[in-house]
């Protein structure tokens, strides 16, 4: 099965976007931004893989485009069975099972010549049309370095850095691209080959950021790089301010430059502006965010996370009163707005556990970030699951995994 191209003159942009239903009121803010960006004289293709949006949703999203613009939803998971060949799809911590559609383009849009990927959590402050045109350069993919080059040398990435080099077999961390914004030029890529090296980087531990594991192991020297300011990746200065003396200088004035003037701002990492407007450049997402027929939406879903956030650390706050020796089960930013808005320090905290090796050896407050074997030498009464997001589906899937590694006897306490 195949992708048709829609019937249009030749200037004709296409773009594909990936999310669920309930992420469409924040796509609503990245669509605002391409059409108040975009060229009267361009027809803008903006297909959306998904498999849940209903029918309302759709109405909305599609109410908001201009007569240069036209949108199709595509039930991709009528062509992903097809397309992998038998690679089964999974989610990953807090991403959705859709981060991994991105990687079905080069298979199911066989019919084009070039495919614009953007990630939802995007804001376009320019014209697309300028990254769109740029010349491949005879390579199959146009990308964006990923930030992590700026921090690769602090102690804290040694791990994320060996996994790159030896695992992914990047042969220089700053070659390692960011998947968000990815230009396909499909004709150049060979499907055969390409689900062979799909079915190979499936067989690696993936880490963090599985899909664009998969990518970088995929076209690694088949990439163009862009601007950095065409993929503006936000979290450096919220995670990393401390750190900044630390970075390499000639990436940190690149970096710079892209951050004072971006083209398409990517709002990374778990911190978005739509739960907090106090994050730095998230005044360019709600600047669009009000032109929409979401807005109301957006800001309730806000005041409920809030609420949520409140009741969580209230009921975390109170566990902590009673008389047990508890580890905290997650290093989430949930924890970090605990311990800076509660300024609460308890000795009956033994540690945080988490499964992401990057995290082990380091601290949130005075408290270290253990692997889960630190539960097979230390004597404790509780684990409270301090990861709040889809809190009952992630006190299942730690369930399972105490189970799985012979933790049988391991009292899980949600909040």
């Amino acid at each position: 099965m195949q992708i048709e191209p829609i019937k249009n003159n030749n200037n004709t942009i296409t773009i594909v976007y990936s999310f669920n239903d309930t992420y469409s009121m924040y796509f609503s803010t990245a669509l605002k931004s391409l059409i108040e960006n975009s060229k009267k004289e361009i027809f803008y293709d903006i297909i959306v893989f998904s498999s849940d949006i209903t029918e309302w949703n759709k109405r909305l999203l599609s109410d908001m485009l201009p007569q240069n613009f036209n949108i199709r939803f595509i039930d991709i998971s009528k062509y992903l069975k097809e397309a992998l060949n038998g690679i089964n799809l999974k989610g990953f911590k807090y991403w959705s099972v859709e981060m991994y559609y991105r990687i079905a383009i080069p298979l199911i849009m066989r019919k084009y010549d070039k495919v614009l990927y953007l990630d939802s959590d995007t804001i376009c402050k320019k014209d697309i049309s300028e990254l769109f045109n740029l010349n491949f350069e005879n390579k199959k993919i146009i990308a964006i370095k990923d930030a992590f080059n700026l921090i690769s040398n602090l102690d804290d990435c040694r791990e994320t850095k060996e996994y790159i080099l030896k695992s992914l077999k990047v042969d220089d961390v700053n070659h390692y691209f960011n998947s968000g914004v990815i230009l396909f030029n499909i004709q150049k890529i060979d499907p055969n080959s390409y689900i062979d090296k799909l079915k190979k980087a499936f067989e690696i531990e993936l880490t963090n950021c599985p899909d664009q594991d998969v990518l970088n192991y995929i076209f690694k020297n088949e990439i163009k790089y862009a601007d950095l300011s065409w993929n503006l990746q936000y979290h450096i200065p919220i995670l990393y301010n401390e750190q900044i003396e630390k970075f390499d200088k000639k990436s940190l004035d690149k970096y710079n430059k892209a951050f004072n003037n971006p083209a398409i701002i990517h709002y990374t990492s778990p911190q978005k502006p739509w739960n907090n407007p106090k994050t730095i450049l998230a005044v360019d997402f709600w600047r669009y965010a009000r032109k929409t027929d979401y807005y109301e939406q957006i800001l309730h879903a806000m005041y409920e996370n809030q609420i949520a956030q409140s009741r969580f650390a209230m009921n975390l706050y109170m566990k902590l009163q009673e008389n047990k020796k508890v580890f905290l089960w997650g290093a989430s930013i949930f924890l970090e707005y605990f311990f800076e808005n509660y300024k609460m320090l308890s000795k009956n905290i033994l540690g945080i556990i988490d499964i992401n090796k990057n995290k082990h050896g380091k601290y949130i407050k005075k408290y270290e970030i253990f692997s889960p074997d630190i539960l097979k030498t230390t004597q404790y009464d509780e684990i409270i699951l301090t990861v709040v997001n889809a809190q009952d589906i992630r006190y299942k899937q730690v369930k399972k995994y105490l189970k799985e590694n012979k933790f049988e006897n391991a009292k899980l306490i949600k909040l």
